[in-house]
């Protein structure tokens, strides 16, 4: 339906303002955001450097359809602390962002043990797991990951 409505909209070439409350929607179907919040605007631009550039936890979170994972995490000499990520930002404590569905399995990951799933597709599951420390985070891993997985963020953000 999303591809028939976009080929409807591109095909009258006029310009088209569809107001949405579906991130999926609005990514699938939009060449330009608006996000806003009590009729502020907190981001604009064009829907994919929205969603893989957001300013800010809650701009990310709009336009992640499956939620976000948050994590508290020390920076300290380019290496993520506890989980053995690098990254370029000054030391200091911060939370770590990164989608479900945005995650790479990888034996030198962080370990993740699967607490409950529910189907998501023919090749995955949706599973809530509990991590080493305690804390929980929400995951789209492949079926044949029922009981743990080792996994890193694909591009965690910090804030």
């Amino acid at each position: 339906m999303r591809l028939f409505i976009k080929k409807i909209i591109s095909s009258m070439g006029k310009t088209t303002i569809i107001v949405l409350n579906n991130p999926e929607d609005a990514i699938a179907l939009s060449d330009y955001m608006i996000i806003l919040d009590n009729g502020n605007i907190l981001q604009s631009g064009p829907s994919l450097e929205l969603y893989n550039n957001p300013k800010n936890p809650q701009i990310m979170e709009i336009t992640s359809p499956m939620g976000l994972n948050k994590l508290k995490v020390n920076i300290e000499k380019s290496s993520v602390k506890p989980y053995n990520l690098k990254t370029d930002l000054e030391d200091g404590d911060y939370y770590m962002y990164f989608r479900p569905n945005d995650i790479t399995i990888d034996k030198k990951g962080i370990k993740a043990k699967v607490l409950t799933s529910g189907f998501y597709n023919s090749t995955q599951h949706f599973a809530e797991c509990e991590l080493e420390s305690g804390e929980k985070v929400k995951l789209l891993l492949p079926l044949e990951n029922k009981d743990s997985v080792l996994f890193v963020p694909g591009d965690p953000r910090y804030f």
